[in-house]
């Protein structure tokens, strides 16, 4: 099953800020149960980000859900016709008739949908139903086995045995007649091994070719000894396999030499890239970037701790650096690579080496002019960007490194991905200076951690096939 981002990003009045703001809060309870009962809904939530130049304040509607965005948007108008027309009606363009005319609420929320240019998925594959089965499946195999603890068997402490009693005891029951066999893993999980390697292949083809077609321009500046060498002076002489072998040989130089040329050649457009800009950023930054004078938000650390230790949300808008145009270019090749990587690599839990994060979006928006990143993940706000800037500052500094706020600077970088970030300290402070408060957070599994959904998964998974002793006690453990 695939996920989908929805992003509705839709302007609200100058004066309906407020009023929005008391709305959801009205509604918090109602709402909170039509979304669970829809079913496909994993995390949700509502924010109000400030206007900005000409665009007036907006309203941010995010979703990850399970499906399509069209049909999401049917069930979401169907089950909460009230909700959304008291929410949605502050929007600028929303249909005067409301739910009246399902059609054009689809339509309008369909067409301010901006999805994500990056968009992370830490249990990738698994839909709502499945997650909150199987931590169902896990606590009735742990009150099997508590329940006959006083068995032969189980006090025996034999992992086998113990593991066969459990399997068969919960197989036996009607209601967990779906656990067995295990649901798929998604393609990009089973194959993500054979996707690098296609990956890594095609980079090698694209610089090959950069490579051979600079050396083509060149051709003319080379040495004579470099430019008359061809493959018939290598393999003179050569015969049978020699000649084979050596015109492989000769294939692979070439192919080294031209990729080595284009890296040079990448290399030296980052560095002309980098130094403009690196000296721009350090001609604007603001005299607090590297000692903040700055506290979070009293609101936002309130709003967090009532969301709970488990998990947390967190919403960012900065806005995209000077000059705009070169600065969104590259902008959206990072984001696109790490896209890429997010959904082929960095799909078994963690993005980089950081744990713990449910969803996480990127997206431009506000005609190009701003940055909006989205997370829901496990832990506390300030353990959960230490674990950027231990594991993955490089990423960080590639994309928030092209950002700033009208107010304050990305501390600054070296050579576009160091630096940056590893100002542990003036970055909390950026980070918590374009974090926008969370209106409205809905969970469909508010007390399981990213850890959580993967030890069931793997205790379903268990309950199928042949263990080693080792491997019945390994599932034991996650029981």
């Amino acid at each position: 099953m695939n996920h989908t981002p929805i992003t509705v990003i839709v302007p609200i009045g100058k004066d309906g800020a407020q009023s929005l703001r008391d709305c959801l809060r009205a509604l918090e309870a109602l709402l909170r149960g039509d979304l669970a009962e829809l079913g496909m809904l994993h995390f949700a939530s509502f924010s109000i980000v400030d206007a900005c130049q000409d665009t007036p304040p907006c309203l941010i509607f995010e979703a990850n859900v399970d499906g399509g965005a069209a049909p999401f948007m049917d069930a979401l108008i169907a089950r909460s016709a009230p909700a959304v027309d008291a929410i949605f009606g502050h929007a600028k363009g929303y249909p005067l008739s409301g739910s009246a005319t399902p059609d054009l609420v689809r339509e309008f929320l369909l067409s301010n949908d901006v999805g994500a240019d990056t968009y992370y998925v830490g249990c990738r594959g698994r839909t709502v139903t499945q997650v909150l089965a199987e931590d169902a499946l896990r606590k009735e195999i742990g009150h099997i086995a508590q329940a006959g603890r006083n068995t032969p068997v189980m006090r025996r402490g034999d992992a086998g045995p113990a593991r066969e009693y459990l399997r068969q005891s919960i197989l036996a029951n009607p209601g967990f007649g779906w656990a067995s066999p295990p649901a798929e893993r998604p393609p990009e999980v089973r194959y993500r091994m054979g996707l690098l390697a296609g990956v890594v292949l095609i980079v090698i083809g694209i610089l090959n070719g950069i490579g051979a077609l600079a050396l083509g321009f060149a051709g003319p500046l080379l040495p004579p000894c470099i430019a008359d060498l061809s493959p018939l002076a290598c393999i003179e002489g050569a015969c049978g396999w020699y000649r084979v072998l050596a015109l492989a040989a000769w294939g692979l130089a070439k192919v080294v030499i031209a990729v080595d040329v284009a890296i040079a050649l990448i290399f030296l457009l980052l560095v002309f890239v980098a130094g403009p800009l690196q000296f721009y950023d350090r001609k604007r930054a603001f005299p607090a970037t590297l000692q903040p004078d700055w506290t979070r938000d009293p609101e936002i650390i309130k709003t967090e701790y009532k969301f709970g230790r488990v998990q947390n949300h967190l919403a960012c808008v900065t806005e995209i650096n000077h000059p705009v145009w070169l600065r969104r270019f590259m902008l959206g090749v990072v984001l696109w690579v790490v896209n890429l990587f997010g959904r082929i690599w960095y799909n078994t839990g963690l993005l980089g080496g950081i744990p713990g994060i449910h969803f996480a979006r990127w997206v431009i928006f506000d005609k190009g002019r701003r940055l909006l990143f989205l997370s829901n993940y496990d832990g506390g706000w300030d353990g959960y960007l230490s674990d950027f800037v231990q594991f993955s500052f490089q990423g960080l500094n590639a994309i928030w490194g092209n950002t700033c706020m009208a107010d304050r600077s990305y501390p600054p970088t070296r050579s576009i991905l160091w630096g940056g970030a590893q100002f542990e300290a003036p970055f909390k402070a950026y980070a918590g200076a374009s974090q926008i408060p969370t209106l409205f957070w809905y969970r469909a599994y508010a007390d399981l951690s990213n850890d959580n959904v993967d030890n069931n998964t793997a205790v379903r998974e268990g309950i199928t096939g042949d263990m080693t002793t080792a491997q019945a006690d390994a599932w034991l453990r996650r029981i």
